[in-house]
């Protein structure tokens, strides 16, 4: 049997949605023009590829040659030179596929359809998690290593979440260099929440209640849902926040007054991205 991993990324994916702050406070038309900004999409692109792509390419794994994948969802509208820059990363990382996103569509179904191609008519079973990831997430080297014990066939729907890391701020004002975090404990965030789902060679199908998390539901009450496991393996990721980000670091602003300051010069030792 099989065991993968795959990380699912939305990258600027245009939506007629109110869920992101960056929606809300604009119509349609701004709300695009405030998405594709070229100052943000060059911040995107250096975090994604300086933060959160090599923190996945480091994890520890076993060394089969296709254990692990990247998908990253991005708008099928983003500017021809921002999605020319994704793909020239995508010829220096072949754990790492783009999928455009159509306005008229949804990245979940984007994504279904792309996983059941995956699988379609695969010579052996395969048990696999699906992972939540900003394009600005940071993982600790252990996470995956974590994630494929509970990658099980016996797990099965079961739902994963890893409470313990940090959170960061980058500071505009400052090139978006770190400047502070604090310690987070936070069951069910978004970060590294993951699903097991496994596929069928015998059946052609893929056998979970979804095929990926994101169809899941919202994030803090997965557990009303499906059973859940918790992993308090400390340190395991850091989130990063700053104004430019689609909910404009309102979280860490108001957890930042309450919580625990990290030291920087030992979180940089645990994610040496943040260097």
């Amino acid at each position: 049997m099989n065991k993968k991993i795959f990380y699912l990324i939305r990258y600027s994916v245009l939506q007629d949605s109110r869920q992101w702050k960056i929606a809300r406070d604009n119509d349609y038309e701004q709300y695009k023009a405030a998405l594709f900004d070229d100052e943000r999409l060059a911040l995107k692109y250096r975090l994604f590829s300086q933060l959160t792509l090599p923190s996945v390419v480091a994890q520890q794994r076993p060394d089969e040659a296709d254990n692990h994948e990247v998908i990253l969802l991005t708008s099928s509208e983003l500017p021809t030179h921002r999605l020319a820059e994704l793909e020239q990363l995508a010829k220096q990382h072949a754990c790492l596929t783009i999928l455009p996103v159509e306005p008229n569509r949804s990245f979940v179904s984007v994504a279904s359809h792309y996983l059941k191609q995956q699988f379609s008519a695969a010579a052996k079973d395969c048990v696999y998690s699906t992972v939540r990831l900003d394009d600005d997430d940071i993982l600790h080297r252990r996470f995956e290593r974590r994630l494929r014990f509970y990658t099980a066939k016996i797990n099965l729907n079961y739902m994963v979440t890893f409470s313990q890391g940090y959170e960061a701020f980058l500071d505009g004002q400052q090139h978006y260099q770190l400047s502070q975090a604090i310690d987070l404990y936070y069951p069910k965030i978004a970060l590294g929440l993951a699903q097991v789902g496994f596929y069928s060679a015998e059946r052609n199908k893929i056998m979970g209640s979804n095929v990926h998390v994101y169809q899941s539901g919202k994030h803090t009450t997965v557990d009303q849902r499906y059973h859940l496991i918790e992993d308090k393996t400390p340190n395991m990721f850091v989130r990063v926040s700053y104004d430019l980000q689609d909910t404009q670091a309102e979280g860490f602003n108001k957890r930042v007054q309450s919580a625990v300051a990290t030291d920087l010069t030992a979180l940089r030792k645990q994610f040496p991205e943040l260097v």
